[in-house]
């Protein structure tokens, strides 16, 4: 509970947890602040609830979800969509769409989970997750599969967003599978979005030009509002390039509420 009072942060920052009952939250033009990865019990996860919130800079939760699986942990990524290993080569993690497969296996398990609109009501953090990490690669490497994206709750009366807010999901290490793209949500009275969301799944290993890894599944962005000018925002939602077709897309919706 920060009181009411204004937070701006500055660039090297790193949070997660919720943080309620902020004046006007700032992220300004050039700071890039970090949502700090989810360790196995924590983290992972950022909740703002704010009066206004302003992000001129960038929000980045790239590859602080889910980790990837390690060998010495029998290959299998953290988190509902984990992407698995196939003995030699890893699958891309799901959430908003499929993991995609590895070469050495032709079916994965990188589901995905939770639905593309709003889940609950009220609507809360609870409609959006971590991405889910990818399997990882063979024994001999110790390579561990890429982590999936953070989960990123923004609530505000007012909403600004020009810069950047990103949860994509890590890309492979020596043939594991890619993690998949993590959530965003924005639910606010004005939601105005000039800038970057995304939520892009991670890269499998591609050795001249030949993939051998999954890609991570998209993930997912939802923006509610009271009002919406999504006019100029752009918005990543791929799947991670990996072995043919790669990762599946994730979702994006949006709507006046």
């Amino acid at each position: 509970d920060h009181d009411g009072e204004d937070w701006t942060l500055t660039d090297g920052e790193s949070l997660a947890g919720r943080h309620e009952n902020i004046g006007v939250f700032t992220i300004p033009a050039g700071v890039t602040v970090r949502v700090e990865p989810f360790d196995g019990a924590a983290y992972g996860a950022l909740e703002v609830l704010a009066a206004e919130i302003h992000i001129l800079g960038t929000l980045d939760g790239d590859g602080a979800g889910y980790p990837g699986g390690t060998t010495s942990g029998g290959g299998l990524g953290m988190g509902p969509g984990a992407g698995d290993n196939g003995g030699w080569t890893g699958c891309g993690g799901g959430y908003g769409g499929l993991g995609g497969r590895s070469y050495d296996q032709t079916e994965c398990i990188g589901q995905t989970y939770g639905l593309a609109g709003l889940e609950s009501d009220p609507w809360s953090s609870d409609d959006i997750a971590m991405g889910s990490g990818g399997g990882s690669g063979h024994s001999g490497w110790e390579a561990a599969g890429g982590a999936g994206g953070a989960k990123v709750f923004l609530q505000a009366p007012a909403i600004a967003i020009s810069g950047e807010v990103r949860a994509n999901g890590g890309d492979h290490t020596m043939y594991s599978g890619g993690g998949s793209g993590g959530g965003v949500l924005l639910l606010g009275g004005s939601v105005v979005v000039s800038g970057t969301l995304q939520v892009n799944g991670g890269n499998g290993q591609n050795d001249s030009g030949t993939f051998y890894s999954g890609g991570g599944g998209g993930g997912r962005i939802k923006v509610y509002g009271a009002s919406l000018d999504l006019g100029s925002a752009t918005v990543g939602i791929a799947g991670g390039a990996g072995v043919a077709p790669g990762g599946e897309a994730g979702t994006f919706s949006s709507g006046i509420y």
